[in-house]
């Protein structure tokens, strides 16, 4: 035999011998899962996207004021593509649009609306748009009672609309920009 193929041999059966000897050290140590982050599918919310919220207050207005935050939550799981990428639940944050200008006053708005503003999912704050206007109810009690009173001015006085917004009440707002999510579950 060449002296060129003995070491080409003797170099082979020594790289053997490592890769055995390393076969039978991993065969003997067990395995220990990766503790490290694994890779996250993420999928675009599109602009536009709806979402079906509810409100997680009453809103009356009496009591409600120009730029008063406003607390909503998601009603439902909102999905893309059968993945849901944002759990029912998620807190929405809006703001007072309309309504008394200060504490102060004693007397109630003649309006009260509110803006959605944006949605709170984990880490990621989602830009969202949405308004909802409240229905105004006069209250005929008031009303029969300020009539039997004082007559026709009782009545006048007592005829304004009491603008309420329930706890529950759904509101439908849309996605303001795309966004990347991770998803949640199929």
């Amino acid at each position: 035999m060449s002296p060129a193929r003995l070491v080409l041999l003797s170099t082979v059966a020594m790289l053997f011998a490592l890769v055995c000897e390393n076969l039978g050290a991993q065969a003997l140590t067990p395995r220990v899962p990766s503790t490290g982050p694994r890779p996250i599918q993420t999928i675009t919310l599109r602009d536009g996207t709806e979402v079906n919220l509810k409100f997680a207050q009453k809103l009356t207005s009496q009591g409600a004021v120009v730029d008063q935050p406003v607390e909503l939550v998601l009603s439902d799981d909102v999905k893309v593509l059968d993945y849901i990428v944002i759990k029912r639940g998620a807190r929405v944050l809006g703001t007072v649009i309309a309504g008394k200008e200060t504490e102060k006053k004693r007397l109630e708005s003649k309006t009260l609306a509110i803006r959605v503003d944006f949605l709170h999912a984990g880490e990621y704050k989602i830009g969202l748009r949405g308004e909802k206007v409240a229905e105004g109810k006069r209250n005929k009690d008031a009303m029969v009672a300020g009539t039997i009173l004082l007559g026709i001015p009782g009545l006048i006085a007592t005829s304004g609309k009491h603008f309420v917004i329930p706890e529950g009440t759904p509101l439908k707002a849309y996605v303001d920009q795309d966004i990347e999510l991770p998803v949640l579950s199929n």
